[in-house]
């Protein structure tokens, strides 16, 4: 039943006028003012009172201005409302976008400089201590503020993406006058703390151990095959590609060594980036003696736009060489020589005894 006066005064009136506006309020205030259709008018509350809606079964109390505001609905459990102690909230969860660093929109109660806040339009950032420390962007990517990773306690953390969308990770470095790109450092290298192995000469003969070790897997998940890696012990590093005699098979000697070396054609020049250089090496497509030490195609080009490389088509695509793959052949053709100059000088040993 709504309100039949204003503002709950009893006129000055007949005394079945005035028990009529007494019963009427009391009614009011015994269903809670309420009102079916529309929500009553300013001129017929005050601040703080409360009000209900009987048709959508919403709880309101008078604003301090004009209006209400919602409290809950009286047919649902807890108003509606998600209680103190925890519950499933069924509706979007909207957080305050004025959020700051030193006041993230979704914090802790015990450490309120820490937590969630949209950093600006389509971004949400991460703070610690007050200090924005990782940032989504609206493109997807990550920025992350100079932050470094700290003293990693879980060993076994790692960074996984698998999905038919991911084409590989981008590393950039925006400050070219300090610093490197990629920090890699192994810590407690010799020793057995925090649950890992020991360093032993067994299973890393010359005191090495990896710190990268690349796979190869032809299925979706679980453990590749390993195909190399990058190694250190205390002293050097080693760059590692696999050689196991139980990978290969039909192996022959090497017989042509002397008559594949000749067609290298070594060269002295400069690369067009530092004309102040000259060095030694060779040009890609023109090592033909040993085919798999060259990547790429002679003059080949971008064959489309690649965001995430900052390439657009028609960019050269440039060759490159693995030299390391030319040592077989040069040790073939040197052993080669080798006979011939043993056997040259067993001739000329013979020529001078005689």
């Amino acid at each position: 039943m709504g309100l039949s006066v204003a503002n709950f005064i009893i006129e000055n009136a007949s005394g079945q006028a005035v028990r009529q506006d007494i019963e009427a309020c009391f009614l009011a205030l015994q269903g809670l003012n309420a009102e079916s259709g529309s929500d009553l008018g300013d001129s017929q509350t005050v601040q703080g009172m409360l009000f209900l809606r009987s048709d959508t079964k919403e709880l309101k109390i008078k604003k301090s201005t004009s209006g209400f505001t919602t409290v809950g609905n009286i047919d649902q459990p807890n108003l509606g409302l998600l209680p103190k102690t925890g519950g499933t909230l069924t509706g979007q969860l909207l957080a305050d976008d004025a959020g700051t660093a030193a006041a993230p929109a979704l914090g802790f109660d015990t450490d309120t400089d820490t937590g969630l806040f949209r950093s600006a339009a389509n971004e949400l950032a991460v703070s610690t201590g007050g200090t924005e420390r990782w940032t989504f962007l609206s493109d997807g990517s990550l920025s992350t503020h100079n932050t470094g990773i700290g003293n990693l306690t879980n060993r076994g953390a790692s960074f996984y993406v698998n999905g038919d969308n991911f084409n590989g990770l981008s590393l950039v470095k925006n400050q070219y006058n300090w610093g490197t790109p990629l920090f890699v450092q192994l810590l407690n290298a010799t020793s057995s703390s925090h649950g890992g192995p020991a360093y032993n000469t067994t299973n890393f003969p010359g005191g090495y151990r990896n710190i990268l070790e690349i796979q190869w897997n032809t299925g979706t998940s679980g453990t590749g095959t390993a195909l190399g890696g990058i190694a250190v012990n205390g002293t050097t590093t080693n760059y590692a590609t696999s050689s196991d005699y139980r990978l290969k098979e039909n192996a022959v000697n090497i017989s042509d060594g002397i008559t594949r070396l000749k067609t290298l054609k070594p060269y002295r020049f400069n690369w067009k980036s530092d004309s102040s250089k000259t060095v030694d090496g060779f040009f890609a497509h023109e090592v033909t003696a040993v085919p798999e030490a060259i990547i790429g195609t002679k003059d080949q080009v971008e064959p489309a736009d690649d965001d995430m490389r900052g390439v657009k088509k028609g960019d050269p695509v440039y060759q490159s060489i693995d030299e390391s793959k030319l040592v077989p052949l040069i040790v073939a053709a040197l052993q080669e020589a080798v006979v011939k100059i043993e056997t040259l000088e067993t001739k000329v040993a013979a020529l001078e005894g005689s």
